[in-house]
């Protein structure tokens, strides 16, 4: 069975090569390389005087292979074929990832009393990788309080769809709209079948509410959802004179927290 396909790079006797499309086979006591595969991709593989002998596509011999028991095995040069590892992948880099992302004073630690067996002689770089910045950046802490301290109603008005809701309301809808104004935490819920309704449903609402308070929408704050940034929304909040914000994403926290609704 094949655990896996990739590319190795291997150190001849004459220069450096890279065999590709190398079949990981598990429990295989000896690695095999395919003459059919070998000569398919332009290579030659000449046979004689109990000899095989290897070349390129432009004929350079590559490897040079005695017959031992009827059979060519290829003796790497392991020295070899370790520091080339340690080169051409960055030894600090690699080993860095290969012990999990370790810090650099256990790197230090490690490489002057050799407490790996194999570990590469190479410097080791204060610089941390990307990945260790992501994954040890912290982020600010959320203010309590809002920052922004409405003074009448409609100055701001919170808004978002939630769904598809697994079961259905009694008229089939499986989605909502939420409008919540930020000075009175006053909140209309409008059920949706499909979120192409925000819209039409928003205009409604928001001739309800302007009546009923006598006051305008001045912002409307939401999520970067396509429901709520399409043309045809965004021309019709700039003709109403209504300013347009969207939160950050993947920040519940710097959405509208709802209190007493």
């Amino acid at each position: 069975m094949i655990a896996g396909k990739g590319d190795i790079t291997v150190c001849t006797s004459f220069r450096k090569k890279v065999i590709r499309n190398v079949f990981l086979v598990s429990g295989l006591e000896k690695n095999l390389l395919s003459v059919p595969q070998i000569i398919s991709v332009g290579y030659s593989v000449l046979f004689e005087n109990k000899c095989c002998t290897n070349l390129d596509r432009t004929g350079k011999k590559i490897m040079e292979i005695q017959m031992v028991n009827k059979s060519f095995p290829i003796r790497w040069n392991s020295s070899q074929e370790s520091e080339l590892v340690t080169s051409e992948e960055e030894g600090m880099e690699l080993w860095h990832r290969r012990l999990g992302h370790v810090g650099n004073s256990r790197m230090e630690q490690m490489h002057n009393k050799k407490m790996v067996d194999g570990f590469p002689n190479f410097h080791v770089n204060k610089e941390i990788c990307g990945v260790c910045k992501l994954g040890k950046q912290v982020r600010e802490a959320f203010p309590t309080e809002s920052q922004t301290k409405t003074k009448e109603k409609l100055e701001i008005v919170h808004t978002n769809v939630c769904g598809p809701m697994q079961t259905e309301s009694l008229n089939g809808s499986r989605y909502f709209l939420l409008l919540v104004d930020d000075y009175t935490h006053m909140a209309w819920i409008y059920f949706l079948k499909q979120k192409s309704e925000v819209f039409s449903v928003f205009k409604k609402s928001k001739a309800l509410v302007e009546t009923q308070s006598g006051k305008k929408i001045k912002r409307l704050r939401s999520d970067g959802g396509g429901e709520f940034t399409s043309s045809g929304f965004n021309e019709f909040c700039d003709q109403e004179g209504i300013e347009r914000q969207v939160t950050v994403p993947y920040t519940h926290r710097s959405k509208m927290v709802l209190q007493n609704v």
